[in-house]
């Protein structure tokens, strides 16, 4: 009898499993899990890749080598005012403009820069002290102010540096140069020096006599005559 009922509730249980399973056609499948914590996504938004490199590239090195050459006279590293010897021979510059240039006198060669500062119209008047002759005394007279500096060499004699400047007319003509000593001429005061040298830099006044009806166009300096001068405008 006993075994007969557990039979029976075999049998029963047996009906219930099939039931069971017929309604969760999925049950045979394991049920989702949460992933774990780590793998969660994060609730803060990710930081969004970029293209560009978090450090600046190195530049690129060139094997080209610089000297300074394609520099403008003056402006490169360690270049001095007046640039490059006789650089701006047979050139025309702007009053003020500095430019260095060979001085040749005899036997003996240097290097100055010369800087032509101002050129001003007088008046006859001021030459009332100067022994001029009578064709002189129509002339006009111009003071040009001009600094001379050493640069390398044998510093030249101031009378022969000075003599390599000259004041043209506008036709082409040089103006007749006055040597005037001092303070001869109130409004052009010259003070002489024997020879330029290193540190010393010399700025001279002198008096040009021009003819009536010509203006002064140019200042020209030619230190050595193989070499071109240079011309600065008087702006007249």
């Amino acid at each position: 009898m006993q075994r007969q009922r557990f039979a029976t509730l075999l049998a029963a249980v047996a009906v219930a499993a099939s039931l069971t399973a017929c309604e969760d056609p999925g049950g045979d499948q394991a049920a989702p899990t949460s992933p774990p914590p780590s793998l969660q996504p994060s609730d803060s938004p990710s930081q969004e890749p970029t293209d560009e490199p978090s450090e600046k590239p190195a530049e690129k090195p060139t094997d080209e080598p610089t000297d300074g050459s394609d520099d403008k006279p003056g402006d490169g590293p360690g270049a001095q005012p007046g640039g490059k010897v006789d650089a701006n021979a047979g050139q025309t510059l702007p009053l003020g403009k500095t430019s260095r240039l060979t001085h040749r006198s005899g036997d003996e060669s240097g290097v100055v820069d010369v800087t032509p500062k101002s050129v001003v119209r007088g008046k006859a008047s001021d030459l009332e002290n100067v022994r001029l002759n009578g064709p002189e005394r129509e002339l006009t007279p111009y003071y040009v102010t001009v600094e001379y500096r050493y640069v390398s060499g044998d510093g030249p004699r101031g009378s022969a540096l000075q003599v390599a400047t000259r004041l043209r007319d506008d036709r082409g003509e040089q103006a007749k140069l006055l040597f005037n000593y001092k303070d001869t001429v109130k409004p052009c005061v010259n003070e002489s020096f024997e020879r330029l040298t290193e540190g010393q830099p010399v700025t001279t006044c002198r008096v040009y006599l021009v003819a009536k009806g010509q203006t002064p166009k140019v200042v020209a300096h030619q230190g050595d005559y193989k070499i071109e001068p240079v011309f600065w405008r008087t702006g007249y």
